[in-house]
């Protein structure tokens, strides 16, 4: 019977150990899964902490970026590649906002597009040196022409006021003079009475059935020699214009001015000093008092002459 019990023994010993082991490695197992479970979650939370970390710096790199694209694009440079590059990175980031438990290799891919992305904007520091470079020069050279063009205006704005004053004195030096006057009165019998007295040119009323008045053209080497129309005005005493459109009086401009006229005449203008003569007929007696012949041509007065009608 002591024979009998003793392989029992053994095989509830065996069994012991048996459980003891299995128990034993399970406790291993859940201990190693424990560790395990922690070693991945201190992963994963270091993991998340980098990548907030990355995150604070893609937020203040993509400002940089932004200001960067603005200071290109007022200088005119071209923003399209780093738009689009700014707006894949926006996305990225965002991807790993949703789910910070990505796979170390996706995760060292983003790192190198944050490297990527401070290369790029090293390269347009760069380029915003060079557009900044550039466009000094331009404005430098704007400037130089903005300069140039002032000074070739104001010798333009010379040139004009001294042609002016040029054409003014040209204008002035071409005007006619009317010289050496003779009036005559003509009676109704066609005899002439000519004036008498020292002093001023004086006419019976009685003899004054027509006045005529006889002058030269004197020398003018700047006028052109062409056909010019003289203009003859008769004022009485009160300064009316003798006018009678009947006897061929009418109107002509005078510094922007219409100025009545008794009679015109047509003559060559050939600077030898022509002779004038107009003959004219009232048609009613004269008033007593001082009279003036003006002789215009070209709107300015080239020549008057006074009698008295007594």
């Amino acid at each position: 019977m002591n024979t009998a019990e003793q392989p029992k023994k053994g095989s509830r010993l065996l069994l012991i150990i048996l459980i003891i082991v299995l128990a034993l490695i399970n406790a291993g197992l859940w201990i190693m899964g424990s560790m395990k479970d922690k070693e991945q979650k201190t992963i994963i939370v270091q993991k998340e902490a980098e990548i907030v970390d990355l995150k604070t710096e893609f937020d203040s790199l993509k400002n940089e970026f932004q200001m960067k694209i603005q200071q290109i694009a007022e200088l005119g440079g071209d923003t399209t590649r780093m738009g689009e590059k700014m707006r894949e990175l926006e996305q990225t980031a965002l991807k790993y906002q949703r789910d910070a438990r990505r796979a170390r290799a996706e995760y060292k891919k983003f790192v190198e597009e944050i490297g990527a992305l401070k290369l790029m904007l090293t390269q347009k520091d760069e380029e915003i040196a060079q557009l900044k470079a550039a466009n000094e020069q331009l404005n430098n050279e704007n400037q130089g022409l903005k300069q140039e063009k002032v000074k070739l205006t104001e010798s333009v704005n010379q040139l004009t006021t001294e042609k002016k004053e040029l054409d003014k004195k040209v204008e002035m030096a071409s005007v006619l003079r009317a010289e050496n006057f003779k009036l005559a009165a003509l009676t109704k019998s066609n005899k002439e009475r000519l004036n008498k007295s020292k002093t001023q040119i004086e006419f019976k009323g009685k003899d004054l059935d027509r006045l005529k008045i006889n002058f030269n053209i004197g020398d003018n080497k700047v006028a052109k020699m062409e056909t010019k129309t003289l203009y003859f005005r008769l004022l009485e005493p009160d300064g009316a214009v003798l006018y009678d459109l009947a006897a061929g009086a009418g109107t002509f401009n005078s510094d922007g001015n219409d100025m009545y006229y008794t009679a015109k005449q047509d003559i060559l203008f050939d600077n030898r000093k022509p002779n004038v003569e107009f003959v004219y007929k009232k048609g009613s007696d004269y008033k007593k008092g001082k009279h003036t012949v003006e002789i215009f041509c070209e709107g300015a007065n080239i020549g008057s002459q006074q009698f008295v009608v007594k």
